[in-house]
Formats: structure tokens, sequence, C-alpha cells
């Protein structure tokens, strides 16, 4: 993720989750006070307090969020090839990428509406048995978790556990 992204992903996440808390602090506050929150916004009761503590929790999971989201390279060695891509593309797709483009060695997965709405691409080139995988930093932190674990595991044809 570029810086401008960072920052985008910061500040939309903040303010997204600064209006989220309020709503719900004026919901909650209506419902305790048995007061309509039009009278809540005039009168300006707890409003403040919301709105501060809506802000603090809007900066903090925007600062987690977009950290979550920067751009991480990992370097991958492999034997067989073919047998690698299939087990790439299993954790991918299990992980809600699909692949968008695929050339000789050349791999590009779009994420699905579930993963995240802020969730990039990611790119996977494979050359002379090394695997270069650029995207977001937490999902390479899961697909190398996935990668290493025995679960996902692929056998060649004939090949028992």
């Amino acid at each position: 993720m570029k810086s401008y992204g960072f920052v985008l992903t910061f500040f939309i996440t903040a303010i997204v989750t600064t209006v989220i808390i309020v709503g719900l602090f004026l919901i909650v506050e209506s419902f305790v006070l048995d007061k309509s929150i039009r009278v809540i916004i005039t009168e300006n009761f707890l409003l403040q307090q919301g709105v501060m503590v809506g802000v603090a929790f809007g900066m903090a999971f925007g600062f987690v969020n977009a950290t979550s989201l920067t751009k991480e390279t990992l370097t991958l060695f492999y034997d067989d090839r073919a047998l690698f891509e299939v087990k790439m593309i299993n954790i991918f797709v299990t992980m809600g990428y699909h692949p968008l483009d695929t050339d000789d060695g050349h791999y590009v997965f779009k994420p699905s509406g579930s993963v995240s709405f802020f969730a990039g691409k990611v790119i996977a080139n494979l050359i002379d048995g090394k695997a270069v995988i650029t995207g977001p930093r937490a999902y390479i932190i899961r697909f190398r978790r996935k990668y290493d674990d025995d679960a996902t595991k692929v056998f060649k044809p004939g090949e028992r556990a």
C-alpha cells in the first residue's frame, strides 16, 4: 500500500468508526435517558463524550487497520512448480482471493467482497524455483501460516499421507 493509501485507509476507517460509535452512543443514551435523539443533540447531554470516545476509538482502529494493510513481500522457494501453484491457488481461494489474471508464472489474485473493503490485490511471480508474493500484510502473513501448515498439504496423484 502506498503512503496515500495508508492515510486514506486510516481516515476512512477512523471516520466510519467514529460515526458508528457516536450513533450507537446516541441510541443507547436515548433509551437510558428516555429522551429523543433530537433533544439529546440540542441539549448536548453526553454527546460530547460520545464524540470523543468515537474519535479516539476510530483513530486507534484506523491505525491498526491501515497498518495491517500495508504492502508486504514474501519470498518462498519451491522444488515442484506445479505442486506449488496448486497449493498457492488453493490457499488464496480459501482466504477469499480469486485468480484474476494468470500468465506463465505471473498470478494476480483479486479479493472477493467477503475479504475486506480495503484489501488490495495479491501478485505472485514464479521464477526459477522462487516465488515472490506481494500484497496486504495481514493476508501475506495468513498465507504464510497456511502454507507452512501441514493441513493444507497438497498431495501428488497416487501419494498418500
